[in-house]
């Protein structure tokens, strides 16, 4: 198992209702795969290295917050109105998790 790498806009709805029926509060964010440690702002799948094919960012963001190293990508919760969007942020908060089984062919 490996961390949602989001690809479309049909698994980004797809995991969002998951979301809301498991975080009926919307409250919570979720760690996704997706990171750029090794280039700032050229975010790529954790699992593979490949550049997004899909991306679902919150206005403003990424913005590594002006150089304080925000190389990984979690889910914003939709109660603080932004619809589970993404964020880029320090990757030592303890989130939950959104993992994926890893694609067959």
């Amino acid at each position: 198992m490996i961390l949602a790498e989001i690809r479309s806009q049909d698994e980004q709805d797809a995991i969002s209702n998951m979301l809301d029926i498991a975080d009926p509060h919307g409250a919570l964010s979720y760690w996704l795969g997706i990171e750029d440690f090794k280039v700032i702002f050229a975010f790529r799948y954790a699992s593979s290295g490949e550049k997004l094919t899909y991306t679902n960012w919150q206005v403003y963001q990424p913005n590594n917050d002006h150089g304080t190293g925000q190389y990984c990508v979690r889910m914003y919760p939709p109660n603080i109105g932004y619809s589970r969007q993404w964020d880029d942020d320090n990757c030592f908060f303890l989130r939950n998790v959104v993992c994926q089984t890893a694609q067959i062919g």
